[in-house]
């Protein structure tokens, strides 16, 4: 309730605009996100090492063909993910909007609905996958490798949507510390079973590992939301995710064509050997997802309480330039760093350098562009997203196709999906910058702070490969090579780090 002074009706007095405190609200809520962000980066950065760990030493017991097996279960592994038709996208949506609302009880029959469907989900899938694969895989250690990756499958999306749950509360500390305990166990269990048992072995410890963990957190840390089936509430929030899952659905389709053109049109060697890269360029793409996890629950909060696309502009354009300047020395260390293990570790698998150096490049358009697409599922663009994820995901499919299919290696299967990338967070950045209202002198802008250190990143790189000739005798002059090309990129992308530094202000 506010109250004025009397004024003479002549001369109004308009009313007193509160000027926010710097260290008000505002402050506060940029303070949190960018905790939030932090702990989600740093568990993130933290599982996926592990996991590039747990790769190389399973690459190497297992050897090309069985880690090619594996490889073609992580995908289907991948895609599983979304067989709770999208409750879970839906409740991720819907409880922080609740939340921003005050309508804490709404929130928390979202997550109860979710639970009940994503496990119902979970375990149609798993039973697909044992009748399909399990059953009609040739040769009785395939069948039995695919049941346990059915076992994995109802275990993982539990997990998954105890962890999202975790992310719609906003509780990333938790989160961290789930994913980082996942990320230990399941490494030091899957390498030990590995060298033992094998790829069955291996299987078994993730299964195990995941048990384990959805045990243990929710006694240790936030409870495990109690699973309801409620049809007409189910099917509410499958029609608010569904869209959200497709989009997601069709991104993973995106990054990960080329592994499904080689599982189909290549021996499970080829496979094997190409698949191994991705652990690197994971790495790298870890960044725009973890972006995307920690912003959607703040975006719908904050269109809970301003109901206006418009006020996220600013965390659009501020936020993707933050992106892009995050990315380069990543996108630049993971290029000049992603030959090293596999050359002297995995001489097996070398093939995969030159396609894997090539992808990292490739993926800063779709880091820059992660907040775009989160922007644009925060505001129900889903159509939009579905459209161009769709026909970017078909055009880089039947080009990946056309190039195994025509005899072309590994670096010509990386050079088109390269361009199904650009393709893509050029169309997404557009539909964004739209949907929020930018100007275009603000989009101009943009484009320009974001195309020019790329390409100068990539000259640099190109100019240090040149210079610093990559043809060592011995891994003593690699490491010394490698550590001085890092060093230069380092020292030429100083400038930008401080000038970000100094100026940046979160949106």
């Amino acid at each position: 309730m506010t109250t004025s002074a009397p004024h003479s009706p002549a001369t109004p007095t308009p009313p007193a605009t509160p000027t926010p405190p710097p260290h008000g609200p505002a402050a506060a809520a940029r303070r949190q996100l960018l905790a939030h962000f932090s702990f989600a980066a740093a568990s993130g950065y933290f599982a996926e090492a592990l996991f590039l760990v747990r790769g190389l030493v399973v690459a190497s017991v297992l050897g090309p063909a069985a880690f090619g097996v594996w490889s073609a279960i992580r995908l289907v592994l991948l895609f599983s993910a979304y067989t709770d038709v999208g409750s879970n996208a839906g409740m991720l949506q819907c409880a922080p909007q609740a939340e921003g609302a005050g309508c804490g009880r709404r929130a928390d029959a979202h997550r109860r609905v979710a639970a009940g469907t994503t496990m119902l989900g979970g375990l149609l899938a798993a039973g697909m996958v044992a009748l399909l694969l399990g059953g009609w895989a040739p040769g009785d250690a395939a069948r039995q490798s695919w049941w346990l990756a059915a076992g994995i499958i109802l275990a993982q999306q539990v997990l998954s949507f105890y962890e999202d749950t975790l992310a719609a509360q906003r509780r990333f500390g938790w989160l961290a510390i789930s994913e980082s305990a996942f990320a230990i166990l399941s490494t030091l269990t899957g390498i030990a079973a590995a060298v033992a048992f094998g790829l069955d072995g291996f299987l078994l410890a993730l299964l195990a590992s995941h048990l384990i963990i959805l045990l243990l957190a929710p006694m240790v840390g936030p409870p495990f939301p109690r699973p309801v089936l409620r049809l007409r509430h189910a099917i509410r929030l499958v029609q608010i995710g569904w869209p959200i899952v497709l989009a997601q659905l069709l991104l993973i389709l995106l990054w990960n064509v080329d592994k499904l053109m080689l599982w189909l049109l290549r021996p499970s060697e080829e496979l094997g050997v190409y698949a191994l890269q991705s652990y690197f360029t994971i790495l790298v793409m870890l960044l725009p997802a973890t972006v995307a996890d920690v912003a959607l629950p703040h975006l719908r909060l904050r269109l809970g309480q301003l109901a206006s696309p418009h006020a996220l502009a600013p965390f659009l354009l501020r936020g993707t330039h933050g992106l892009a300047c995050l990315a380069l020395p990543i996108v630049g260390l993971g290029f000049l760093l992603l030959h090293l293990p596999l050359r002297w570790l995995l001489p097996a698998y070398e093939q995969a350098v030159a396609p894997g150096r090539l992808l990292m490049l490739a993926s800063f358009p779709s880091i820059v562009v992660a907040l775009a697409g989160t922007v644009l599922i925060a505001v129900f663009h889903h159509r939009s997203i579905m459209l161009v994820r769709g026909g970017c995901a078909a055009l880089t499919a039947a080009a990946a196709a056309g190039v195994l299919l025509a005899g072309g290696g590994l670096v010509e299967l990386a050079a088109a999906m390269a361009v199904g990338f650009v393709l893509h967070a050029v169309a997404l950045m557009r539909l964004a910058l739209r949907a929020t209202g930018c100007t275009t002198r603000e989009a101009s802008s943009l484009v320009a702070n974001v195309v020019a250190p790329y390409a100068g990143l990539v000259i640099v790189l190109l100019a240090l490969m040149v210079l610093i000739p990559d043809h060592p005798a011995s891994l003593a002059e690699d490491l010394t090579l490698s550590a001085l090309r890092c060093a230069i990129l380092l020292l030429l992308l100083a400038p930008l780090a401080y000038r970000l530094w100094r100026g940046h202000r979160g949106p």
